[in-house]
């Protein structure tokens, strides 16, 4: 293999791993984080309970508001 194709080879890797990482987080991570979260103010028992799960979501991301 010459020295051409390996590095044309590497920045094909390097820019596929990229696109999956960018997908990956917006497609897999948010989602599951968007229901954890949600989950969490949900199951809340107690409006002190549900006062942190607001907390959490509002500073792990742009989620909730309150």
């Amino acid at each position: 293999m010459t020295t051409r194709k390996k590095v044309l080879l590497r920045v094909g890797v390097v820019i596929a791993l990229s696109v999956a990482f960018f997908l990956g987080d917006g497609y897999i991570f948010q989602p599951l984080k968007f229901r954890l979260l949600v989950s969490r103010v949900e199951s809340a028992r107690t409006p002190a309970e549900e006062q942190v799960a607001f907390k959490l979501a509002a500073n792990w991301g742009r989620t909730f508001t309150k």
